[in-house]
């Protein structure tokens, strides 16, 4: 993920999202999902996941490369 021509880290992603600077999403066949951190308990470490339709999903697992607008 990323923008400005920069590709970033998962954990700065998540990081990004956690204090709340920035907003990620997937748009993908016309439809918009929000990434999200899910934070599982410890000894896990947190990670990205989509939101859409009130539900986490697994989209992110599902695409093959991450596009820089």
């Amino acid at each position: 993920m990323g923008y400005d021509g920069k590709l970033w880290s998962r954990e700065y992603v998540i990081s990004l999202i956690k204090a709340g600077t920035d907003s990620f999403y997937v748009y993908e066949d016309g439809y918009r999902s929000e990434v999200g951190v899910v934070t599982p308990d410890w000894p896990r470490q947190p990670y990205l996941r989509t939101y859409s339709d009130g539900e986490w999903n697994d989209n992110l697992l599902s695409l093959d490369e991450c596009i820089v607008h």
